[in-house]
């Protein structure tokens, strides 16, 4: 049975396994407190699936579920198991051939892969509109719908979400990844991944997965499902039995898990029981072999009735929707037709058979083996009704088209991107702080390596904010010494700073990273104090001189201009710290490793985090006042910075240096000198007090008010103010009558 909100599916009896006391205590990494979950800290426990639920809608379920039913034949019940694969990238128009199999097969569903979400919100309406049963429509977002729609918003990975320590910041990301998703009229999100990644080698799983504890997976893979399931979205937890270890990847041939059964139940079993008790919604099984009591070595567990029936749905006691993966993977169609694969996928228990091909021969060739008697047709009668059931209360009786206009304004909502930015900040994993945060920029000579990718707003330019540096050369041309090459290139500087990012996700390739590289990088920590900031995969600090050679080291999940720019203000105490590695990194770096920066001892910078601004800010009316002014020609240029809580949330430059097209433009790095501050910071709140109290007439003069002091020249300044709610606090007009036109138009 299928729950919403919790969503939960379950045959109505507890599974044969006890919950493991260890899920909770998550083993090397300190879980900090959770505050706002729910209650009930689960996708819906079996027992309370229908608790409150008026008895009139599960007879309109039930009613609804049977006339679908009885109203497909065979070749259209078996077709509800089929979904296929389709792309938006080259436009709103729906695929011909999906099209057809949609109207004339009747396939239950459909995943879509690259695109956008305003021609995916399109497609949806032409596939369902074609459909005489709802589509079950489903993406594979494990970080969100930006993974497969390149306007749709994206998160960090897996392992950055469980470095910050915080399920609640999974269960938030499961909540707007559901209401993005409601919006674009899809139900299944093929996440979260709760592979235990045993394996630092691991070809295809890396930052994908939470961590290599199983408990830390169970804890932040409930919490992301949770909050998809509450959101109304079908979680998938994936891949069973657990593709953590393996160091074949699946896409191109099939793995072998050769480890005891017992290994596999404390490990790689752990998070699916702690999620089948929770009530996960949909289990996705890998293309991966195990040994399963000696049968059918080498068969995929896909493909294997013993994993799917005897241990998943007997052992496990696991009553929802069971998913293939991509029947289109090489581990599983080598050397097989299509539509054998699919058959024999339906044959082992898969409910839904993901991105099948030759879909009319595979539903011809499963119809055949159930009138031979080869298929039950009590088993077609229960994977049916299992996705009926799913779509009554996914999609409902009738399905809700969604709105194609603005869908990409509305999926561009800046809570999104703030949440992105909070998991960010708070993964970030300090390894080595002996000179992080740097307290005294001013006396270093800092030399910048970066190895980066497109530095367009993130690291280098947020340095900038914090001290001055002079770019050097990493790369080593052929037959140069590194050793010799980095005591050159540093030369006089007192402090390197290395920025990596891991470009590719295989370990065989070194991350991305060659082995000149790696030499030059080592050798700058032998020559000079040196910073290591690493963007990727935190299994790449693998191939550097131990941490404790470095002045410090820093671990970022992910490549985000964001995620820089935190990794910048880091450095210079910008921002706190607080992040633990997830994944043990050889001997020298277990699990739980990190230190913290816990208290900010310089300005933050949220430009674009919108939270970080407060109520009442009024910096659009500064930024139009300050842009008149210099339109008007009552200064040649200035700055804006606003800041809120130690964080810096506004920041432009305006005009130039002087009046003309000659004088350099102002710009984010330009100094200006104490005195023209101090006009502003010390003399307008005087000002200001003074109005307030009445010490100064709102429409006097200056000499008026200090006849002894004011020389005659300024003694006919005034100073008009708006007496308002806001009372004296905005100043309108600063005028001598020489310039009160030019002024009053100005500063009105």
């Amino acid at each position: 049975m299928l729950l919403l909100g919790g969503i939960g599916f379950g045959n109505g009896r507890r599974p044969e396994h006890a919950e493991s006391s260890a899920v909770g205590r998550m083993e090397g990494i300190a879980i900090r407190q959770q505050r706002n979950l729910p209650r009930e800290y689960s996708c819906g426990r079996q027992e309370e699936v229908f608790r409150g639920k008026p008895a009139d809608s599960l007879v309109g379920e039930n009613q609804w579920v049977d006339s679908v039913y009885n109203a497909l034949k065979l070749e259209g019940r078996i077709a509800q198991s089929f979904m296929l694969q389709a792309y938006s990238r080259e436009g709103g128009e729906p695929n011909a051939e999906v099209l057809r199999l949609v109207e004339k097969h009747g396939v239950g569903g459909i995943i879509f892969f690259q695109g956008t979400v305003a021609n995916e919100a399109a497609q949806t309406v032409a596939y369902q509109q074609a459909a005489k049963v709802p589509l079950l429509m489903a993406i594979d977002g494990e970080w969100g719908l930006g993974m497969r729609l390149a306007d749709g918003a994206s998160y960090p990975r897996a392992m950055a979400l469980a470095a910050t320590g915080e399920p609640q910041l999974a269960y938030r990301m499961g909540q707007q990844v559901a209401r993005q998703m409601r919006r674009l009229g899809l139900h299944i999100n093929f996440a979260p991944v709760v592979d235990v990644n045993t394996n630092p080698q691991n070809p295809v799983i890396g930052v994908r997965a939470f961590s290599d504890s199983p408990e830390v997976v169970a804890q932040f893979g409930l919490a992301y499902a949770q909050g998809m399931q509450q959101g109304g979205v079908l979680a998938c937890a994936k891949h069973f039995p657990g593709h953590g270890s393996v160091s074949v990847d699946s896409h191109h041939a099939l793995p072998f898990i050769n480890r005891p059964v017992d290994s596999l139940n404390r490990i790689d079993l752990l998070p699916f029981k702690h999620l089948i008790s929770h009530g996960i919604g949909m289990i996705m099984v890998g293309h991966l072999a195990i040994d399963w009591k000696g049968e059918a070595p080498g068969l995929s567990c896909s493909l294997n009735p013993g994993v799917l029936g005897t241990l998943l749905r007997n052992q496990l006691g696991y009553g929802g929707l069971i998913c293939s993966d991509a029947l289109n993977m090489g581990a599983v169609s080598n050397g097989k037709k299509p539509a054998e694969v699919a058959l024999e996928a339906y044959q082992a228990g898969c409910d839904v058979l993901l991105c099948p091909q030759d879909v009319p021969t595979a539903i011809a060739k499963i119809a055949k083996a159930v009138r031979a008697g080869a298929i039950p047709m009590q088993r077609v009668e229960a994977t049916c009704r299992r996705i009926l059931r799913a779509k009554y209360r996914l999609i409902g009786p009738k399905c809700d088209l969604p709105n194609v206009e603005d869908v990409a304004q509305d999926l561009a909502r800046p809570e999104y991107g703030n949440l992105a930015r909070e998991i960010s900040q708070h993964s970030l994993t300090l390894l080595n702080d002996s000179l992080v945060p740097i307290l005294r920029p001013d006396r270093e000579r800092i030399a910048l390596v970066s190895y980066l990718e497109e530095e367009r707003d993130g690291f280098a330019p947020t340095l900038l904010r914090y001290a001055q540096y002079t770019a050097v050369s990493g790369e080593l041309a052929e037959g140069e010494n590194a050793d010799e090459q980095a005591a050159k290139r540093l030369g006089i500087h007192t402090l390197a700073i290395v920025a990596v990012q891991t470009t590719n996700a295989l370990p065989e390739k070194n991350f991305g990273l060659s082995q000149e590289q790696m030499a030059f990088i080592n050798a700058c920590a032998k020559a000079r104090p040196t910073i290591l900031v690493l963007f990727g995969s935190p299994y790449a600090l693998q191939y550097f001189t131990p941490p404790e050679k470095f002045a410090g080291v820093l671990v970022a999940y992910g490549a985000e201009s964001y995620t820089r720019s935190f990794a910048a203000q880091a450095l210079f105490g910008g921002c706190e710290v607080g992040g633990r590695l997830p994944v043990s990194v050889g001997g020298a770096l277990p699990r739980g490793s990190g230190r913290d920066i816990i208290r900010q001892i310089r300005l933050g910078w949220r430009v674009a985090d919108r939270s970080s601004i407060p109520e009442n800010h009024y910096i659009e009316q500064a930024d139009s006042l300050v842009r008149m002014a210099v339109d008007s020609g009552v200064m040649p240029g200035g700055q804006v910075l606003a800041v809120s809580r130690g964080q810096v949330f506004y920041s432009r430059s305006f005009g130039r240096y002087g009046y003309g097209e000659s004088w350099p433009a102002v710009t984010d790095t330009t100094r200006y000198d104490i005195a023209s501050l101090t006009k502003i910071a010390a003399t307008v709140p005087m000002v200001m007090q003074a109005v307030e109290k009445k010490k100064w007439a709102s429409r006097g003069s200056l000499g008026s008010t200090l006849p002894s002091t004011i020389r005659p020249r300024w003694a006919r300044l005034r100073l008009s103010t708006s007496c308002s709610t806001r009372r004296a606090y905005e100043p309108q007009r600063l005028s001598t009558s020489k310039h009160s036109s030019r002024l009053s138009q100005a500063w009105a």
